[in-house]
């Protein structure tokens, strides 16, 4: 690595190869250029190529400024000047380097002749976080408060789908020693796992956990309709949640059916089917974001 002064600190950086352009790749949050190495030797054959370290990343020393995207763009800007680089700059930036990328090309205009943006983040990728409240996330209680209780091992009568794993003597125990909201840390000494007992498996403390009513619904996984593998008990009965509880949690349809008519109903496999579905609601939400930007730049027909 070599490195330059910049604004009192030392930002490393690589170069590869010569010409009269110059990439510059500008990595994600959280990297360091030494990832993006095995591209900027390939592209070094044909081009002048390089990678950096922002300040406080990889081998570069903390900055001096605030952290903000114009201080991080003047920094890149007077690291360009100190390589004797003013002009035909192609930026890479992926992710959060792609908006510092972006944030420099506004700023230097002059200099800039390509931008290549990969997965970039932009300055609205918070939006819908300042869009929603609180009060509005769909809960546990909106999604499947209205479902028949069940037994665990039972199947609703109404909702073959509406069915949930059996528990053995000492998981129902385990169960009914978990308070709402709690999991396996709330449990008395003589029922915890010897997984508990290490430290390594302290740290899983929403496993054998049970949903609150008010809350929005923890991530569904393909282990979702069983107690030890996540936060996947139900609110208040003995048991862990059903398929229909977990597919709809995972925004399938209340009546969606997994499987074609007469085929048996697995648990196991309808849970992987759930888990690792996109939900369909975030599918619409996705599509219909697609194609209202492909006629707003006229690239469909409205």
């Amino acid at each position: 690595m070599q490195y330059a002064q910049i604004n009192g600190a030392k930002m490393a950086y690589q170069t590869w190869g010569h010409g009269n352009k110059t990439i510059v790749i500008d990595t994600a949050l959280g990297t360091c250029s030494a990832e993006w190495w095995h591209v900027a030797q390939k592209l070094g054959e044909e081009h002048h190529v390089i990678a950096f370290d922002r300040l406080g990343y990889g081998t570069s020393t903390p900055p001096k400024s605030q952290r903000s995207p114009q201080n991080i763009a003047a920094e890149l800007d007077a690291l360009l000047i100190a390589l004797g680089i003013e002009k035909n700059v192609i930026l890479v930036g992926h992710s959060q380097g792609g908006f510092y990328a972006m944030q420099y090309a506004l700023t230097h205009p002059a200099k800039v002749m390509g931008l290549v943006l990969l997965d970039p983040a932009t300055p609205f990728d918070d939006a819908f976080q300042r869009q929603l409240t609180k009060e509005q996330y769909k809960t546990v209680r909106d999604t499947i408060g209205d479902l028949p209780p069940i037994k665990a091992g039972e199947k609703c009568k109404t909702d073959p789908f509406h069915t949930s794993r059996s528990l053995s003597e000492i998981n129902m125990k385990r169960m009914k020693a978990t308070p709402y909201g709690g999991s396996w840390k709330d449990w008395p000494e003589e029922l915890h796992l010897e997984c508990h007992k290490k430290d390594s498996g302290k740290s899983f403390g929403s496993v054998y956990g049970r949903m609150k009513w008010e809350e929005p619904s923890p991530t569904m996984t393909t282990l979702c309709t069983g107690i030890g593998n996540g936060r996947f008990g139900h609110p208040e009965q003995d048991r862990a949640i059903s398929l229909r509880e977990a597919a709809m949690l995972q925004t399938f349809p209340k009546k969606y059916k997994f499987f074609a008519p007469g085929e048996p109903i697995c648990l196991t496999k309808a849970s992987r089917y759930i888990g690792n579905a996109v939900p369909p609601t975030l599918g619409t939400v996705t599509a219909d974001s697609i194609v209202k930007h492909l006629k707003k730049h006229k690239l469909i027909e409205k």
